[in-house]
């Protein structure tokens, strides 16, 4: 039977001892250490990265009175400051076209990464989202029709950048907060691809690749109360290219992937409101990114011949519905980390908060994956899909481990690694946003990029060390449960020479507060209606005024926004500048 991370391979185990000066008379092969995270001249990952948020902010403290929360469960509980909600002028579409025009312009101001653009075209774009309601197209293929024209409206000049853009091979990717993890992968493969791809007279022919995500999160209080304490929005786009500036994705070191058909948050249904189920979330989400990271070691040992070595990781980013989930992960991590290499520190710690319950199981995860594999059997073992759950969230050992583990994770010795490991400052930017589904994760290492950027000694400390990049690990999750690990690197030469934090753009101001509960339930409103209802309003009637109306306010967030829809999907958009005026999008071709 495969086994988790927290019940390790022997010889992943003997070779971890082996590194921490721990004896075993166990060792099945030569080991002296573990290798560290390999850095191979191929390199794939991001050149540039933008996050964009919508044009309505709500400090959390409103937020809390807004939907009747106790009086710090929102800002001090989730360690929420705030978040951001698109206003009736906004939807899917206008948040995808405003991260998409960013990124290019972006590139043009940048002479180096214009000249990229022009050896490695975009041919592949992905638009990762679970809040579309069109179930024909993906919104990317308008966003790009109204960056497009924009564009050529502004210099017929641009012709070549609006072509390459039509002529991409886009996708729309629908899986829920995990989408943009599955399509890391498949835009960092095809970029390889490209790299080993020659013309007729052997000449390189590069590709990169643009990943866009874009996420409204709004819950209904009716069916889901607590969860409308973890509403947000946002949209991200990353630059996926060869010999990146910002980091590269190790694929080449092995990925993990995991994955149950495991009811967590599931929306089933369209014209009818789902009904969210988060019970069993936060432990569902520990258990499959504990599988993921497992089948990233294997990975790696099948590619190496030896095991990686976690514990040199600088840093991790999670998703992160609110700012505290990271924390429950690193909780368990920190744990099998220190078994193989600080256990001296681990029986300090369990002398104060008592023996870890159940240690037969090796962990969480394996006694979560037997308790799983049980429900196979036959008789009165046997549970259907929908009774699984409430098996789960009402079993005493899982429970009694859960909370052994909150224990844990309070500790200064498990504080300190979570410091080292930089989980508050990996979550500085989402805690701004609230939930922002599939992006969460990636604004999580956008965050931890920019902290690196801005500071040139640690990139100082790394050369001097020998090493060529500050480790970390992302992990995607998401709904029904599945899990996606990576091992990624940004380059200590690129934060030495500088000329990162230009290439990360974070777009997160310029929204209109909003302080009136009437403003609030208004637009809450708007959003639990689909936007082929919310949006499709009659010819004498201008979602921009409504929205100014409503926000109360003559200025709204400079960016795309939408007039009015038609029942076929067809929309009138305008362009809201800098200095407020609004001025009309011609569908240029």
């Amino acid at each position: 039977m495969e086994r988790s991370i927290y019940a390790m391979d022997e010889k992943v185990k003997n070779a971890g001892m082996q590194h921490a000066g721990i004896q075993s008379q166990d060792v099945t092969m030569e080991v002296s250490m573990e290798r560290s995270i390999s850095a191979k001249d191929e390199g794939v990952g991001i050149q540039r990265a933008v996050v964009w948020t919508p044009g309505v902010a709500i400090d959390a403290s409103d937020l809390e009175k807004f939907i009747e929360f106790d009086k710090g469960h929102i800002k001090e509980g989730l360690n929420t400051n705030g978040i951001r909600l698109p206003g009736l002028s906004e939807d899917i579409v206008t948040m995808a076209a405003n991260v998409l025009y960013k990124m290019i312009r972006g590139i043009m101001s940048n002479a180096e990464d214009l000249e990229k653009l022009r050896r490695e075209q975009i041919g592949r774009i992905y638009l990762n989202t679970e809040s579309t309601n069109d179930k024909s197209r993906p919104p990317i293929e308008q966003a790009i029709e109204l960056v497009s024209s924009k564009l050529l409206a502004e210099d017929e000049g641009n012709r070549w950048i609006t072509d390459m853009l039509k002529s991409a091979s886009i996708a729309g990717i629908f899986y829920a907060c995990r989408s943009g993890g599955h399509s890391l992968y498949d835009a960092v493969m095809s970029v390889k691809n490209s790299m080993r791809s020659l013309d007729y007279q052997g000449n390189e022919m590069l590709e990169s690749a643009l990943i866009i995500n874009v996420d409204i999160a709004a819950y209904d209080s009716t069916k889901a109360p607590r969860a409308e304490a973890t509403q947000g929005s946002a949209a991200t786009a990353m630059w996926i290219t060869s010999h990146p500036k910002l980091e590269r994705i190790a694929v080449e070191d092995g990925v993990g992937h995991h994955h149950d058909a495991f009811a967590d948050f599931t929306k089933y249904g369209s014209s009818t409101p789902h009904v969210p189920s988060g019970i069993f979330s936060e432990e569902a989400f520990v258990y499959e990114c504990s599988m993921a990271i497992s089948n990233l070691e294997k990975e790696y040992m099948r590619i190496h011949g030896g095991p990686v070595n976690l514990y040199t990781l600088d840093f991790y980013s999670a998703h992160v519905p609110h700012p505290k989930q990271p924390k429950m992960l690193a909780a368990p991590l920190i744990l099998h980390l220190m078994r193989v290499y600080e256990p001296k520190k681990l029986d300090g710690i369990i002398s104060k908060i008592g023996a870890e319950p159940y240690a037969y199981f090796n962990g969480f995860t394996e006694m979560m994956k037997k308790r799983l594999e049980s429900f196979n059997a036959s008789g009165d073992k046997f549970k259907e899909e929908w009774e699984i759950r409430e098996a789960l969230a009402s079993d005493s050992d899982l429970n009694s481990y859960w909370s052994w583990l909150k224990k844990f994770r309070k500790e200064p010795d498990v504080e300190a690694e979570m410091d080292r490991l930089h989980l508050n400052e990996a979550v500085s930017i989402n805690r701004e946003t609230g939930n922002t589904y599939t992006n969460a994760v990636f604004i999580s290492n956008i965050a931890m990029i920019k902290y690196f950027a801005e500071h040139p000694e640690i990139g100082m400390k790394k050369l001097q060390q020998g090493k060529g990049s500050v480790d970390g690990m992302l992990l995607s999750y998401g709904s029904g449960a599945a899990a996606d690990a990576y091992l990624v690197k940004i380059p200590a030469k690129s934060i030495m020479d500088g000329g990162m934090t230009e290439r990360i753009q974070i777009d997160i101001d310029g929204a209109v507060g909003i302080k009136d509960y009437s403003q609030y339930r208004a637009l809450h409103e708007s959003m639990m209606r689909e936007d082929s209802i919310s949006k499709v309003v009659s010819d004498d009637m201008d979602l921009i005024t409504e929205d100014k109306k409503l926000l109360r306010t003559d200025r709204l967030k400079e960016g795309f926004h939408v007039n009015r829809m038609k029942a076929t999907g067809e929309g009138a958009w305008s362009y809201v500048d800098d200095k407020g005026n609004v001025e009309r999008v011609r569908i240029r071709h």
